[in-house]
C-alpha cells in the first residue's frame, strides 16, 4: 500500500467539491486511505504493510500541529489580546487573595470588632481560591488533547480499510476525518483550533483566559475552574459586602469634609477592598453564567461546538446526566472534585461510548478493564481484523454496544 504524492485529478476535484459544499455526483461519501494518500501531496512516498510499521512513522503521517498550506490565520493583535487576557487573569487572582488575607481578614475585620469571623472566613475563602487557582493552572498547563502518535500508527496499519469522511459541521460518529490544515487523519469529535493551529480531541473551544484550548484532557479542569471560581467570587463578595458598604460611606463622608474615623484601617485599605469587590463582582457575573452554560452541555455529553449540530440526535448521549458527566470526570470517586486527571477514565478521546448503540457495561467500562484500545478503535471505525498489524483476535460485537450491527 502506497501513501504519497499521487496526482489524481479526480480525487483532487472531489476534495475541492467537499470544501465548496458541492459534492460531485459520483463522489463517494467516504474516502479510503488510498484517497487520503492521493490528496496528501506534501509527504514523501513511504511503503508500509499490514505487519510492520513504516520505517519512518512521521514520514507518512505529519506531526501534529504541522502547518498545512493555509497555515495559521492568527494576527498579531489577536495574539496580544490573548496574552493580555491571560496576564490579567493571573494578576486578578493574586490581587484578590492578597487583599482578602492581608487587608480584609488581617486589618479590617479586627478593626470592625469581628475577630470571631477571621479564621472561618480565611479558611473558606483560601480553600476555594486554592482550588480555583489549581484548576486554572491545570487547565492552562495540561495538553488539551493533540492527536496522538498511537492513532496515526493505527491509521497506517489499518491501510485502505479505514474510511475517511469529509469534515462537516455535524455529528459524524465512528468516522475518521481529514484536516487539510494539519494534514493528518483525526478521530471522531476532533476539530482544528485556528489559534493553536492544531487538531484537538473533543475540542470545546479556545479560551484566552487560560491561554489554551479546552479539549478532551483538560475539559474537566475547565469545568472545575468555573465551579470553584463561582464559589470563590460568591464567598468573597458576600463576606466583604457589609464592610465594603461601611467603608464606602466613610469615604463619601471624607469627601464631604469629615475626618477618617478608623485608626487601624487606612484609606488605602478601603480602596484596596473596593478594588477586591469590583473584581469579585466581575467574577460573580462571569463564572455562574458560564457554569449554567457548560455544565448542562457536559450533562448531555456535548461540546460547545457540537451544540449547534442538528443532523441527528446526539449519538453520545448515554441517557443520564450522571453517565454523561462521567465521560469527562471518569468513574465516580473522590477525584471528581480535584483538578487531576481521572483515575479511572471511561474514554480515551479516540473512541467514545455511544448511547444510540446501547449502554452495555462492556462498552462503558472498556478503558477501566485494561483492554487494548486498538481493539475498540477497530470496531468503532469498522476496520476488518485482517488489516490490523498485531493480529488481535476478533472482538465480539457486543463489547461496543453493537456498533457494527
Amino acid at each position: 500500500l502506497l501513501l504519497g504524492p499521487l496526482t489524481s485529478q479526480q480525487m483532487q476535484g472531489k476534495w475541492d467539491s467537499w470544501h465548496a459544499g458541492e459534492a460531485a455526483e459520483d463522489a463517494s461519501p467516504l474516502m479510503t486511505m488510498q484517497d487520503y494518500g492521493r490528496i496528501s501531496s506534501r509527504r514523501a512516498v513511504v511503503r508500509h504493510d499490514a505487519v510492520e510499521l513504516p520505517a519512518s512513522r512521521e514520514a507518512s503521517f505529519p506531526l501534529q500541529g504541522e502547518q498545512g498550506s493555509e497555515g495559521s490565520s492568527r494576527s498579531t493583535w489577536e495574539w496580544l489580546q490573548e496574552e493580555a487576557a491571560a496576564l490579567s487573569a493571573i494578576l486578578a487572582l493574586f490581587y484578590t487573595v492578597f487583599v482578602y488575607n492581608s487587608v480584609f481578614v488581617g486589618r479590617i475585620l479586627p478593626a470592625m470588632g469581628k475577630d470571631q469571623f477571621v479564621l472561618p472566613f480565611a479558611i473558606v475563602f483560601d480553600v476555594m481560591w486554592g482550588m480555583m487557582f489549581w484548576s486554572w493552572l491545570q487547565a492552562h498547563m495540561e495538553e488539551p488533547g493533540l492527536v496522538p502518535t498511537r492513532w496515526r500508527e493505527f491509521c497506517a496499519q489499518s491501510g485502505d480499510s479505514l474510511s475517511v469522511a469529509p469534515s462537516k459541521r455535524e455529528w459524524q460518529p465512528g468516522k475518521a476525518t481529514f484536516c487539510s490544515k494539519c494534514n493528518i487523519l483525526r478521530p471522531e469529535r476532533s476539530h482544528h483550533c485556528k489559534v493553536c493551529n492544531a487538531c484537538v480531541l473533543r475540542l470545546d473551544h479556545h479560551c484566552p483566559f487560560i491561554k489554551n484550548c479546552v479539549g478532551f484532557h483538560n475539559h474537566k479542569f475547565f469545568l472545575l475552574l468555573l465551579v470553584y471560581g463561582s464559589c470563590t467570587s460568591v464567598v468573597g463578595l458576600g463576606s466583604t459586602l457589609p464592610e465594603m458598604v461601611k467603608l464606602t460611606a466613610m469615604l463619601l463622608r471624607m469627601q464631604a469634609g469629615f475626618d477618617w474615623q478608623l485608626d487601624d484601617v487606612s484609606v488605602l485599605d478601603a480602596l484596596l477592598l473596593l478594588g477586591f469587590d469590583a473584581i469579585a463582582g466581575i467574577f460573580a457575573m462571569l463564572f455562574p453564567p458560564m457554569v449554567l452554560l457548560h455544565v448542562p452541555l457536559a450533562a448531555h455529553n456535548q461540546t460547545k461546538i457540537e451544540n449547534s449540530y442538528d443532523n441527528m440526535p446526539n449519538p453520545y448521549d448515554l441517557g443520564t446526566s450522571y453517565a454523561n458527566i462521567a465521560q469527562l470526570l471518569g468513574r465516580p470517586g473522590w477525584d471528581w472534585v480535584l483538578p487531576i486527571r481521572p483515575i479511572h477514565p471511561l474514554s480515551d478521546g479516540i473512541a467514545f461510548p455511544r448511547g444510540d448503540l446501547g449502554t452495555s457495561s462492556s462498552q462503558l467500562n472498556w478503558f477501566s478493564k485494561g483492554e487494548p484500545v486498538e481493539k475498540l478503535w477497530r470496531i468503532r471505525y469498522q476496520v476488518p481484523i485482517q488489516y490490523h498489524a498485531h493480529n488481535i483476535e476478533q472482538t465480539p460485537v457486543h463489547v461496543c454496544g453493537g456498533c457494527l450491527a
